[in-house]
């Protein structure tokens, strides 16, 4: 029994570190993608991508049509749509008005969310990550399948380990068994580990020449300077200039959680 512990014990080892070499390499193929990238400059609503994703786009396109007077936040972070703008408005804000003009009302949290899957933002993201300035949606789908394996690998470690401390009560201390609860204890915290490492690197998805692009955009448009759209996009909802709008926002905001 506590040859077929050990062995068991090997193949989960084995499996983890492959697992874990593919999902190195997956990190590093997808970390690639923005190599030789340069930064550039960059429109309000790149940067607003650049710097806070799909949610500081909504944001910027909110404080700007909402200081043209396109839509109306009302109390409670609700946006309203008044009227529709002239022609040659960007394709987000448009993305916006197109929500709002079939769901008037929304909460600034759905309206974020509802903008974030327009075919405006997914080709704002692809430009971007064509540029080399923010990885690609979906860069690391793969790697979360394979951290999603570790995590698995982890919970059947645990249930060896256990299977393994009850051989020892029952039969008694034994090298074989010591050494393969020393294998699986290590397996596991290394499964977990490079688990970890996956979840915190796919929250980088911005690339050298894009935090480059970013720093060059907040020292030609400082806090309290710039004109709004890039006050927005560089800085958040903070710098939003109308304090009614501004409390509006943040009100919608904590509304969604």
């Amino acid at each position: 029994m506590d040859l077929v512990l050990l062995g068991s014990a090997a193949v989960v080892a084995a499996f983890v570190l492959r697992t874990a070499l593919e999902l190195r390499g997956e990190h590093a193929a997808a970390l690639a993608a923005g190599a030789g990238a340069r930064p550039r400059p960059l429109g309000p609503y790149e940067l607003a991508y650049v710097a806070g994703g799909a949610r500081r786009v909504a944001d910027t396109a909110l404080a700007v049509l909402a200081g043209a007077g396109h839509v109306r936040v009302a109390r409670g972070g609700t946006v309203h749509r008044v009227h529709a703008p002239a022609s040659g408005r960007d394709p987000v804000e448009e993305a916006v008005l197109g929500v709002l003009a079939s769901r008037s009302g929304l909460p600034v949290t759905a309206l974020r969310v509802e903008t974030g899957r327009t075919l405006a933002m997914d080709a704002l993201a692809r430009r971007l990550a064509g540029a080399g300035l923010v990885l690609a949606p979906g860069a690391f789908e793969r790697a979360a399948r394979l951290a999603g394996r570790l995590r698995w690998a982890a919970v059947v470690v645990l249930a060896g380990e256990v299977l393994t401390l009850v051989t020892i009560v029952v039969q008694g201390v034994r090298r074989s068994a010591v050494a393969a609860l020393a294998v699986l204890a290590a397996t596991g915290v290394f499964a977990l580990v490079a688990a970890g490492r996956q979840r915190r690197a796919a929250r980088a998805t911005v690339t050298g020449a894009g935090l480059e692009s970013l720093e060059a955009a907040r020292a030609g448009h400082p806090r309290g300077t710039a004109e709004e759209a890039y006050a927005v996009a560089l800085y958040g909802l903070g710098a939003v200039r109308d304090p009614a709008l501004q409390v509006e926002l943040a009100a919608g905001d904590r509304g969604g959680g």
